[in-house]
């Protein structure tokens, strides 16, 4: 008899021999879920696998790239590389950014220029503005009359009325 015949090398609850499906764990990885996700995905009947129930379960790889598609392999992150680092094939980039250096700094120098001016122009203005007010002053200079005392007017008199009558001395006609 042939060896992988042999009835201990073929078991169908194992799976199809040794190395023949995944493990939960191992399909989990392949597919970037959870090993909860494809445990339940077995017991739910979305996935099938060989294996006892609650035991090591073995899946087949077409049966479980067809419930989820192969993860890709993780992306590693690019490396950063310093300026003194890069290849020499850089030269012509060098230039450049001189160039765009230099401009930066004119730009800079324009802007501190420019600013300085505009801080001096508020100084002057503010200056033309206090001069004005100080002439305007001297020119409309008036000195304070005394203000009069307020006159207190007389209350005005009460109009003498006549004592009113009440209903009863009305409708008999007694005069008051």
């Amino acid at each position: 008899m042939l060896p992988f015949l042999k009835p201990g090398n073929f078991d169908r609850r194992k799976g199809a021999g040794k190395g023949m499906g995944f493990t939960a764990s191992e399909a989990a990885k392949e597919v970037g879920k959870s090993l909860p996700t494809i445990t339940k995905a077995i017991q739910s009947g979305k996935l099938s696998a060989n294996g006892p129930k609650g035991g090591p379960y073995s899946i087949e790889p077409a049966e479980l790239f067809r419930v989820w598609p192969r993860v890709a392999g993780k992306v590693e992150e690019t490396p950063k590389v310093r300026p003194e680092e890069t290849p020499g094939n850089s030269t012509p980039l060098t230039g450049e950014v001189d160039l765009l250096q230099e401009k930066l700094r004119s730009a800079q120098a324009l802007n501190e220029r420019l600013s300085d001016e505009v801080s001096d122009l508020r100084a002057r203005l503010d200056a033309e503005a206090e001069e004005r007010r100080r002439l305007t002053a001297l020119l409309t200079y008036q000195p304070e009359k005394p203000t009069p005392a307020p006159v207190s007017e007389p209350a005005p008199q009460a109009q003498a009325r006549p004592p009113q009558r009440s209903w009863w001395q009305r409708l008999r006609g007694v005069e008051a």
